[in-house]
């Protein structure tokens, strides 16, 4: 209530809109720091992430929203209405426009302009008579619980409402007068600047300057001190004394990047701003292995009872070495105090050319080891080792290494961490967001599931308490294309649901195909039906592809269907088809 109070009094409008205000406080509360929880948000606590405090603005602000221009009758006609700010949306912010609350998500908002509604006199007013004994007015007290149910209705509600500008508050004044001094507090307006300023502090730096100046000041120095004796040990850079390295070649900014990860441990890393290269470079594509393959290999394993277990290359972008001259400043804070420039002997993240660099690195190691690359996938790798096929495939920086003698599996890693700096993990429990679980025995049982990738998708927009489905889409389901809607993240969400279909869940897949045709044309009803997608997989994440031992003679069969116009806008046939390999579906 204190914040509540605080926050009317900031925007100067009447107590009738104290359901928006209560919103708007409680919001600002679940991204208030609190003490009593280790320094954490509420928000944090509970969606297990730091809250984005970029939208805040300052309480009662004037706002200029946009007036779409198919509801403008003449090229005269104003384009923007002017309200006030009340509070915020996951997308937006609710305005009072004409005694309207409107959600608004194309304005505005001027915040150092606080408009005045209803309450311009109140300053005025403060030292004036006030009354000592005041009788309430019977009409406007309301039952306690008649109170609380209208707060719970009016805090539920996100579309457009009217506001009555005629009600007003009769008060009954029949006492005598005196005159009462105010007490001595803080301004409101004093108070609201303390929360804001509280939000703010839970904010990861986002350069050099906030870093070195904000209240974990010295852990994000000492990371950085590790980034900079990291890449000097590994003969990153040679320093260039001249202004200009050479005529036309151009030097290109670094960026220290900071992240804490949920172990607590401070990051930072220093990227090249690739954006600035300028220079044609022949060659920066990099393979990744495909989603089939991961399959075939998994099923091969399940097939033939090989041991599969996994490692990670720690900053592998580092090891490979830059082919053109590419020269940049020198680090935020780590200056010498001349024009030097670093001339890169390897690559750095941010690099254009970084991915290309690092897995030509890893290609010619292991060629050098006697493995063959397959012509089918660049990232799948074999080598016969003593009568015994070894396999290793490579997703930018994670390995899987498979074999049928973990010995032979043993020392392959050895020869690996011989070159590079390694991690290793052991026994594959999970692979690029899917979780892998193998009974290795008799009946060789391997499952993948995706429920964690699931679980997260669920928290990041919001769905974990929403109603769930128990199908992916309607049946008959018309979507018409539409004007883009950049604010709606609908692109993200497909991405990730055609992730989790290719992944371990078929069952999506003509649901996410389909809405994967409107990704240049979509709007909130699209987003609206892919958010349903979602709410089923989260409702049936338990599900898991299940890879066993196959005693059919067909190592690789293939079904295709197909309906005939089925497509009830376009007439369009659809056509559908899942591979198997050794009876475990492999691709579809």
């Amino acid at each position: 209530m204190d914040m509540g109070r605080c926050l009317l009094s900031e925007a100067k409008v009447e107590r009738k809109y104290w359901p928006e205000v209560i919103k708007s406080a409680a919001y600002l509360k679940n991204r208030t720091l609190t003490n009593t929880i280790e320094r954490k948000t509420p928000y944090e606590i509970f969606f297990k992430r730091k809250p984005s405090v970029k939208n805040l603005k300052l309480y009662g602000s004037k706002v200029f929203v946009r007036i779409p221009e198919e509801k403008r009758k003449s090229k005269w006609d104003k384009k923007a209405d002017i309200g006030i700010l009340l509070g915020y949306t996951d997308t937006g912010y609710r305005v009072l426009i004409n005694n309207k609350v409107i959600i608004a998500r194309h304005c505005d908002i001027i915040e150092e302009d606080v408009i005045l509604c209803g309450l311009d006199d109140e300053k005025e007013n403060k030292n004036e008579e006030i009354n000592d004994n005041e009788k309430k007015d019977s009409a406007s007290t309301l039952n306690k619980n008649e109170e609380k149910s209208n707060i719970e209705k009016n805090l539920e509600r996100d579309d457009t409402y009217e506001i009555n500008s005629d009600d007003k508050e009769e008060i009954i004044d029949k006492r005598p007068r005196r005159k009462v001094k105010p007490p001595v507090r803080f301004d409101e307006e004093f108070s609201y600047y303390c929360i804001y300023v509280n939000v703010c502090d839970a904010m990861i730096p986002d350069n050099f300057q906030e870093a070195i100046t904000c209240n974990e000041s010295n852990k994000w120095k000492e990371a950085m001190n590790r980034e900079i004796n990291s890449l000097k040990k590994n003969n990153t850079w040679t320093i260039v004394v001249v202004r200009k390295p050479e005529e036309n070649k151009k030097v290109i900014d670094v960026k220290w990047i900071y992240k804490k990860k949920s172990d607590g441990e401070y990051k930072a890393r220093l990227v090249v701003r690739g954006f600035q290269q300028t220079d044609c470079l022949n060659d920066i594509y990099s393979p990744v292995a495909k989603m089939p393959t991961l399959k075939l290999l998994l099923s091969y394993c399940c097939q033939n009872s090989l041991h599969i277990h996994q490692m990670d290359v720690e900053t592998a972008f580092l090891n490979g070495k830059v082919l053109s001259e590419v020269y940049v400043k020198q680090p935020v804070g780590y200056e010498d105090g001349t024009d030097n420039v670093y001339k890169l002997n390897k690559a750095l993240y941010g690099l254009k050319e970084s991915p290309r660099a690092w897995y030509e690195c890893f290609n010619i190691f292991l060629v050098t080891l006697n493995f063959q690359r397959s012509k089918y996938d660049y990232c799948l790798y074999v080598k016969k080792e003593n009568d015994l096929n070894v396999y290793i495939l490579l997703f930018v920086d994670d390995l899987l290494i498979c074999c049928k003698n973990e010995q032979v599996i043993a020392e392959i890693k050895n020869k690996l961490s011989n070159k590079f700096k390694m991690k290793d993990i052991g026994k594959v429990k999970t692979y690029i967001g899917i979780d892998i679980e193998y009974e290795y025995g008799k009946n060789n049982i391997l499952t993948l599931s995706q429920k964690l990738y699931i679980e997260s998708l669920a928290k990041r927009y919001n769905i974990e308490n929403s109603k769930l489905f128990k199908t992916p889409m309607e049946i008959n389901l018309k979507l018409e294309k539409s004007d883009i809607n950049e604010e709606i993240k609908y692109r993200n969400l497909i991405g990730a649901l055609l992730y989790i279909s290719s992944g371990t869940r078929p069952d999506i897949s003509f649901s996410v195909n389909y809405l994967s045709r409107f990704q240049n044309s979509y709007n909130e009803m699209h987003f609206k039906y892919a958010l349903r997608v979602l709410k089923y997989v989260y409702l049936t994440r338990e599900l898991k592809l299940k890879y066993c031992k196959s005693n059919n003679a067909d190592i690789l069969d293939c079904f295709v269907d197909a309906d005939w116009a089925g497509d009830i806008v376009d007439r369009k046939s659809t056509t559908g088809f899942v591979i198997r390999f050794f009876g475990n579906s492999i691709s579809l």
